[in-house]
């Protein structure tokens, strides 16, 4: 109370803090950095190492594996994964969220340079970079041009506007994708060289000989000390072919007789497509703790200070794509909005009940005065505004006004019985006091438990529970101090007949018309002429309101928008007195309802019974998953194109996917396709998901749900999904439809589950892997699996006779070298440099046979082999003289998790059930030693049972030589004219026996016997029809699998969000215990809370909403705030009790007096969450899962509460000898 009386007694003060409240408030809103999510803090480290032309295999043995050995000797390591890929190692260490970044880069730099002397030789020393498992790019900068190449936007890129957005606050350093590497080809011709008796290799030592770079330091002549230049370096391209490779005696051989030196590029490895034209890109990645918008922001001002100070030249164009400060822009504001309206829709409910424009006032000053509050507390606690701590806010809103609105109506109601205003604001202030303070801690105290989580839970619940805690605490303040204040000087008595002017709602519906008609006008009548007649007639009608300025039409709708406020407040006002006469007959039938109810206590609770089986009925058939699935207005499509094709190959491909995504997507819908092709051999590799020239993906960005875009992201999708399988049925495709929250969820993965196949042994990971792709992609609810780690990467396997070799005085190496340089350039081995004079840019020299001459391996096997140092002059032998040339397939990468080695498969979930998936998979990996036996069995054996499944006509003996004949050659060859000829003669469907592949078929007899007929059935058929022994049905030894990626902090999150909900409900009756010296009634009060659950379980199933992390928190917020109405009902039936009224009569009278508060809190709290909970467009499916839990739950707790906690209340209580009537009054 002595809040109420400082309130009272000094007004002034109470004015002025809330004037200090309005400005700090408006200072943190503007100050408080954006971000779609809290910070995240997952401390990386990555470890990038290059050794060019090394296989994954090698590079995985030489160099990966040694470097993580040493690596596990760091302090406080979480784990360590990393890749092999053809000549590139990356290493990704992650350590607990305490460790200081700084100090884990430093401990790994340390280690990574202690074990440069187990590298291979020559190997330069790996890059070590601090990496944000949470720091997706926030966009993609696109530079492009008419006029210049591939090679020249590179340079641009690399060596100016590179350096140029080095400086820029928050931005990281920005790797570089796309275009072709400039690089001085020496291009020998093999006849010349032949007759020269040189080779490749000969040549390329020679060049490095006479152009390098050598430091000559200064002479001192005189008194004066000389610098000394000389021309070590050759000056241009052209010059090369001036230098001297060979004197016979009679002329010196110039580098130009026997070779052309062009100023060209690189092999291309990395292409970049935007919209279908080859461009170059740049990832935005933000460092650590900074904003999207911001980095945004800071570039876009950036861009054009570099072309006006010709730091980037005026024919290329350098814009932003997949912009996610724009998203992070359309979430934050349709947050706003949402919160705008529930605000608004809780303030129209209150002046419906209370039918005073003066008692609605104070409650609708609550709501900014307690948002403004939280945003300065919010500010000084240094968190961010993102969707979960603006959704706390959001979420809060309804619950924010209750205090207020129970302080109203109980001051109201002193009012009525003829008190002046000073009294009947004390006693009000004192009845409720407690009330209200409890109903406050309840809601607070339910967030405790949630400081306790660990992982990502708690980096997303803890900003939402402190920006949700600091409004209801700014609320009590509010609702104590402002509202007692204006009550005692504003509130009268029977003031419903208030009324706005007349001139006032003329003027409003004036603007309404003007404000909110004219755009519709012109949307809508531009759109109806637009049917009937050619587009510029619509777009002429539309003119007059087109060509005003963005600012002026925002500013005409919202002026539009206040005159409907008007008009509705208004409106609501003239109606409330005939709401309030139908709200009294609401009462009275809830009195005899009550009544009865209290007379048949055992009916209710078996009520009661029937909603808590409905609610156990609903909660299995409720999807579970981390997070809502958004729709981001953009998905990624990943390729894998069949046999390891070039790059040039999968561009193509390429080409025809991107003409696909615009044949579906509409020309309105799409804004943008960016397609990252092959691998880069730099630094950048660590930034993309392709592993070699066969891979590729494509991003599709398409016009935001909040500008129009009706179709959801996922039906083109849908519709791409299909015609890609069709149009590419040997090629693997794989959709990222997540967003940005999804990625940073993931830590960056491609999908919510993967799964892991640990063994040593590459054949046996493989085998384990494809039975667990063929079994969890025929789960339904999976839309696509993806093995990344192939095994058809093409290989020429040269094995040198090293005894003939060493008879011509050859090694190893020098055939090595001898190839390597001759068909892939010196630049591999024996790097060397010039110096672009006018830019000051180095650039490789490469010494190799033009690429034109290498048609086939024949080209291979005449490769003249010299000695590395030369000194020969005779004729040089051919590779085929000392070595056999072998075609086959290798992996093109290997996957390590914490040193083992592993397949992955990326598992991609079609709905909102990510648990059930999982669950089916965690099956499947239990049965899987049955499949995996299945799959090891000889072919003739299932050909026997095969022979058994699907047997031939009785009794013709041709039929049924013919099948086994076409059965036989179907399992050999796979031809496809057998799979036809089976469905034709025979009935049966290819996908009955293995869907194409021989490992499918065996998994399927696999899954028959497991699933169909038990293990132990199975075994005994496995003896008796294929002769195996049941005994040892298990993996290869060294074999397991584990599940990991977003389904395993879902399951750690729901476990300790159960333990947290049953806290938080322990926390809550013990405040209650505290505060009512009792056990018994704080026992009555937290019934509330459990049956608040059958109303989140009947909304969740009945809107098809997820069970995640945000409809948890809904679930955990609806605790705290369904126990303040028991609060109310009870702790008044005990005042009344203790007044001498009997336990029948105060419970009744309690329930009757506390209905209009009790349900004005709960409407007004779901009219508040009512905009969050309606899916309006696409893209604001984040906290529809939180809205509708507390929706549903406060609903169900509400309804059970009046009937439910008198039944209770009258079980529990002291029995009264008699039962009376509760007087009329």
């Amino acid at each position: 109370m002595w809040l109420v009386n400082l309130a009272l007694k000094s007004p002034y003060t109470i004015f002025v803090a809330m004037m200090l409240t309005v400005v700090l408030g408006v200072l943190g809103y503007v100050r408080t950095p954006t971000d779609i999510l809290p910070k995240i803090k997952v401390p990386v480290v990555v470890v990038f190492a290059s050794y060019r032309g090394m296989p994954a295999p090698d590079m995985e043995k030489s160099v990966t594996a040694v470097l993580e050995r040493a690596l596990t000797r760091c302090d406080h390591l979480q784990h360590i994964e990393s890749k092999s890929l053809l000549g590139i190692g990356i290493i990704k260490v992650y350590f607990r969220e305490q460790v200081d970044p700084d100090v884990a880069a430093s401990q790994v730099i340390s280690l990574v340079n202690g074990e440069m002397q187990n590298m291979p030789p020559g190997m330069l020393p790996p890059s070590v970079l601090k990496f944000d498992a949470s720091a997706i790019p926030v966009g993609n900068l696109i530079i492009t041009s008419n006029r210049r190449t591939d090679k020249e936007l590179l340079d641009i890129a690399d060596y100016q506007l590179r350096e140029e957005l080095a400086g820029i606050e928050g931005l990281a350093s920005a790797p570089v994708f796309g275009g072709v590497f400039r690089q001085v080809q020496i291009y020998v011709h093999p006849r010349s060289l032949e007759s020269l008796k040189l080779s490749p290799l000969e040549v390329a030592r020679i060049v490095n000989q006479q152009s390098q770079i050598i430091p000559t330091g200064e002479i001192r002549i005189g008194d004066q000390n000389y610098y000394v230049i000389s021309n070590s370096m050759v000056g241009t391209p052209k010059d090369f072919e001036k230098i001297p490779l060979y004197n016979d005696g009679r002329k010196i051989v110039h580098l130009g007789d026997v070779a052309n030196v062009v100023d060209a590029t690189r092999w291309r490895t990395n292409t970049v497509h935007v919209d279908g034209k080859r461009a170059v890109y740049m990832p935005l990645l933000r460092q650590a703790g900074a904003s999207a918008i911001t980095v945004v922001d800071n570039v876009k001002a950036f861009l054009p200070e570099l072309h006006e100070r010709g730091a980037i030249p005026d024919d290329v164009q350098v814009e932003i794509a997949f912009d996610q400060s724009q998203y992070v822009r359309d979430a934050i504001a349709n947050l706003r909005l949402e919160a705008a309206l529930g605000a608004v829709l809780a303030s129209l409910v209150v002046l419906l009940f209370l039918g005073s424009l003066r008692s609605t006032w104070i409650v609708m000053l609550s709501i900014p005065l307690s948002v403004l509050m939280a945003l300065a507390g919010l500010y000084f606690t240094g968190a961010t505004l993102n969707i979960m701590t603006l959704g706390g806010l959001a979420l809060i809103l309804g619950r924010v006004v209750d205090d207020c609105i129970v302080d109203v109506e109980n001051t109201v109601r002193h009012l009525e019985m003829g008190k002046n205003p000073l009294q009947a604001v004390r006693d009000s202030s004192q009845e409720i006091s407690l009330p209200v303070l409890i109903a406050t801690v309840t809601t607070v105290v339910v967030f405790f438990p949630l400081t306790l989580m660990s992982g990502i839970g708690r980096h997303l619940f803890v900003p939402l529970a402190i920006s949700a805690s600091l409004a209801m605490g700014a609320s009590y303040l509010v609702a104590r101090t402002v509202s007692p204040l204006y009550n005692s000087r504003f509130l009268r008595a029977h003031a419903e007949g208030e009324r706005f002017p007349s001139w006032l709602i003329r003027i409003a519906l004036f603007l309404t018309l003007v404000g909110l008609g004219l755009p519709a006008l012109a949307h809508y009548g531009a759109g109806l002429l637009d049917q009937f007649f050619p587009r510029h007639i619509g777009d002429t009608f539309a003119w007059p309101y087109r060509v005003w300025p963005a600012g002026v039409r925002r500013a005409l709708v919202a002026v539009g928008a206040l005159g409907a406020l008007v008009l509705i407040i208004a409106g609501l006002a003239r109606i409330a007195p005939v709401f309030h006469r139908l709200f009294e007959r609401c009462t009275q039938a809830y009195e005899r309802s009550l009544r009865w109810c209290l007379h048949h206590r055992l009916a209710v609770l078996g009520l009661l019974a029937m909603a808590i089986v409905m609610a156990a009925w609903c909660f299995p058939r409720i999807g579970q998953e981390l997070f809502p699935e958004v729709d981001s207005s953009e998905f990624t499509v990943h390729l894998r194109a069949a046999g390891g094709p070039r790059v040039e190959t999968t561009e193509n491909k390429v080409h025809e996917i991107e003409q696909l995504i615009r044949d579906i997507v509409p020309t309105e819908d799409l804004k943008l396709t960016l397609a990252n092709i092959g691998l880069s051999s730099r630094w950048s590799a660590i930034y993309t998901s392709n592993n070699g020239p066969h891979a590729a993906f494509i991003r599709v960005q398409l016009r935001s749900g909040f500008d129009g875009r009706t179709t959801p992201t996922g039906a083109y999708v849908e519709e791409l999904r299909q015609k890609l399988e069709k149009s590419f049925p040997s090629d693997d495709f794989f959709f990222e439809t997540g967003g940005m929250i999804r990625q940073i969820l993931n830590g960056g993965a491609l999908a919510p589950i993967e799964v892991h196949v640990h063994g040593k042994d590459m054949n046996n990971r493989r085998a384990v892997a494809k039975a667990l792709d063929w079994r969890i992609g025929r789960i339904p609810q999976v839309k696509e699996t993806y093995l990344p780690q192939a095994m058809d990467l093409p290989q020429l396997k040269i094995e040198v006779d090293r005894t003939a070799a060493a008879r011509l005085k050859l090694t190893q190496t020098d055939v090595v070298r001898n190839v390597i340089t001759s068909l892939m350039s010196s630049a591999q081995l024996a790097p060397n440099f010039w110096i672009d004079p006018k830019t000051g840019n180095p650039y490789i020299i490469g010494v190799q046979y033009p690429e034109d001459l290498v048609e086939d391996i024949q080209t291979l096997e005449t490769v003249p082999i010299t000695p590395e140092k030369g000194g020969t002059r005779r004729r040089a032998p051919l590779l085929r003289d000392l070595a056999t040339i072998e075609r086959g397939q290798g992996p093109v990468e290997v996957f390590h998790y914490e040193a083992d080695r592993v397949s992955q498969l990326f598992v991609s979930v079609g709905d909102n059930d990510l648990a059930r998936v999982a669950g089916e998979i965690d099956r499947i990996v239990e049965e899987l030693p049955l499949t995996y036996a299945i799959t090891v069995l000889p072919r003739d054996a299932l050909l026997a049972h095969a022979l058994k499944v699907f047997p031939a006509e009785k009794g013709n003996p041709r039929q049924k030589a013919k099948l086994q004949r076409v059965l036989k050659a179907y399992f050999h060859d796979e031809d496809p004219e057998v799979a036809n000829e089976l469905r034709e003669e025979f009935g049966i469907s290819v996908d009955s026996l293995h869907l194409g592949k021989n490992q499918e078929f065996k998994a399927r007899l696999g899954q028959f016997l497991a699933m169909k007929k038990g293990k132990e059935q199975a075994r005994a058929d496995l003896q008796r029809d294929f002769g195996v022994d049941p005994e040892p049905l298990r993996l290869p030894r060294g074999v397991r699998v584990t599940v990991r990626g977003e389904v395993a902090s879902m399951r750690e999150s729901f476990s300790e969000m159960g333990i947290n909900l049953l806290l938080a409900v322990l926390l809550v009756y013990l405040v209650m215990v505290a505060q009512f010296a009792s056990w018994l009634d704080p026992f009555i009060m937290i019934v509330a809370a459990p049956l608040g659950l059958v109303g989140v379980a009947v909304t969740l199933w009945a809107t098809s909403t997820s069970l995640n992390i945000q409809s948890s928190m809904g679930v955990l917020l609806m605790v705290g705030i369904s126990v303040s109405n028991s609060v109310l009902l009870v702790d008044f039936a005990n005042r009344l009790r203790e007044e001498g009224m009997r336990t029948f009569d105060a419970v009744v009278w309690a329930a009757r007096t506390r209905l209009r508060p009790i349900v004005m809190t709960t409407v007004a709290t779901v009219a508040g969450l009512l905009p969050m909970a309606i899916h309006l467009h696409p893209g604001d499916e984040m906290n529809l899962p939180l809205a509708r839990a507390v929706i549903g739950g406060l609903t169900g707790s509400t309804l059970l509460t009046l009937f439910v906690v008198p039944v209770l209340y009258m079980y529990l209580k002291p029995a009264d000898a008699q039962t009376a009537e509760t007087p009329a009054s």
